[in-house]
């Protein structure tokens, strides 16, 4: 209520009936003149609706010792409106601008309309806290998100900072980003995948792997098998990486397509559309091959299990000659597939934190 009638834009009827009021100079004295009036019928009838809606009941007292609380100093003196309010109330009561509307507007039956009060005043502050804390969870999320993918990356590489995609890059997507696009969106996975591919996958894991293959014997070919297949599905996702990116270099087949939509599309807002289908194709080509490198990682791992506790099992059960097999190696084959299976455990954790983004 007490906002209803603070906001009505006296100023603008008063000027009305002197073209010199100036707003806010509270010490200028009117000099009213005689107007049409038709001229204030409508600022009546808008007085009218907030007239109508003040209670000279309502706990007045208690609404200026919040605001005083609120501003650290009274608004208003109380005394100044117990009188403005009934004057209120008396004019109401008299129904004076209620006759004078009418009288202008030769309409006898014309009454005020009066819209009940219902201002939920908590509700933007509520709704601005609220924004503040879904902002304030998301961020530490985030962290939390970043923090724990960085703790990941640290135990299988040793380092945070793995760069190692040629075209499908960040910097590729310095482009993108003057065309508001999002451009590549798994840099950071696939160079983590690309460096695990080549660094240890054709490195200390498969000279493990082809020591169980090569020189283990094996009490069923199809136990074999299954490893050997987990770890080729591996190898030629290797593969089906390299040549994806080099297919992104300039000269490349879908580098060179993409290059002629970021230049097209200056001029033609159609190429636009191409070109955003070209990254969205990229896109859910590299989810693909990390998708699938997480299911084979998982199947490997899972192999490697069975043959680590099968190399403790007296007797073992999957290779016969694991005595052979620790004099051909020049590593302890507990720790050898420990350390891998670890490795692997790790690494299909980084990734998976990618791919629950798109889930």
């Amino acid at each position: 209520m007490f906002l209803q009638i603070i906001h009505f834009d006296y100023y603008f009827l008063i000027k009305k009936f002197d073209s010199r009021f100036a707003e806010a100079d509270f010490k200028y004295r009117p000099r009213y003149e005689s107007i049409n009036g038709e001229y204030i019928t409508d600022d009546l009838k808008d007085f009218l609706e907030i007239m109508h809606l003040i209670d000279d009941r309502e706990n007045w007292p208690e609404l200026f010792e919040i605001l005083k609380l609120y501003k650290g100093t009274s608004v208003m003196a109380a005394q100044t409106w117990r009188t403005v309010l009934r004057s209120i109330v008396e004019v109401r009561k008299s129904g004076i601008f209620e006759l004078i509307v009418r009288f202008i507007d030769e309409d006898p039956y014309f009454k005020p309309k009066v819209y009940p009060l219902n201002h939920k005043i908590v509700e933007e502050y509520l709704s601005k806290m609220k924004t503040q804390t879904e902002m304030m969870m998301q961020k530490i999320l985030n962290e939390r998100r970043k923090n724990k993918i960085d703790q990941l990356a640290e135990s299988v590489f040793g380092t945070t900072a793995i760069s190692r995609m040629r075209n499908y890059s960040e910097k590729a997507n310095l482009a993108f980003t003057k065309k508001m696009l999002g451009g590549f969106v798994y840099v950071a996975p696939m160079n983590f995948l690309k460096a695990f591919l080549l660094d240890y996958l054709k490195g200390d894991m498969k000279t493990f792997v082809d020591l169980l293959l090569i020189r283990g014997q094996w009490a069923a070919t199809i136990l074999s098998q299954q490893l050997s297949e987990a770890f080729h599905q591996l190898i030629a996702i290797t593969d089906d990486l390299l040549q994806f990116d080099g297919a992104l270099a300039e000269d490349g087949e879908k580098g060179s397509s993409i290059k002629t939509a970021l230049y097209k599309a200056e001029r033609d807002k159609g190429m636009m559309k191409v070109l955003k289908q070209h990254l969205s194709d990229v896109n859910g080509e590299a989810l693909r091959i990390i998708k699938e490198s997480v299911r084979n990682l998982i199947s490997l791992a899972k192999y490697l299990k069975s043959v680590l506790e099968d190399h403790k099992s007296r007797p073992p059960e999957m290779i016969l000659n694991w005595r052979e097999l620790e004099t051909a190696s020049d590593r302890n084959i507990d720790r050898s597939a420990t350390t891998i299976y670890k490795k692997i455990y790790y690494f299909t954790q980084l990734l998976q934190y990618y791919i629950k983004d798109q889930q």
